[in-house]
């Protein structure tokens, strides 16, 4: 489960039923997502049994992130509810939040 795919509704928006909807999912007996969103982070750590720490090196995540984005961008896919991927130019591009929240 991408929890992007929760999070995000049409034109990017924050989707009203997110945090009912990650509690529903993450009472379940297996599940495996990403940890993201402060504001679901509590029910994803009482559902936890087991929490894996990736620490990849700024310098392969942001190649995997530039790749990933310019792959998506170019082919036009659909991402979330309708949504695709923006232009750079854009102050929320996922690329610019990449460089931001790295640290």
């Amino acid at each position: 489960m991408e929890i992007d795919s929760l999070y995000h509704g049409a034109g990017w928006t924050p989707r009203a039923n997110f945090v009912a909807e990650v509690e529903a999912f993450s009472a379940g007996q297996e599940w495996v997502i990403e940890w993201q969103y402060r504001a679901v982070r509590r029910l994803l750590v009482e559902g936890a049994d087991t929490l894996v720490w990736l620490d990849y090196s700024s310098w392969l995540q942001m190649t995997r992130l530039v790749r990933r984005t310019m792959r998506r961008r170019l082919a036009r896919q659909e991402l979330w509810n309708g949504n695709y991927e923006t232009i750079f130019q854009d102050e929320e591009h996922i690329i610019r939040w990449g460089m931001r929240t790295f640290p």
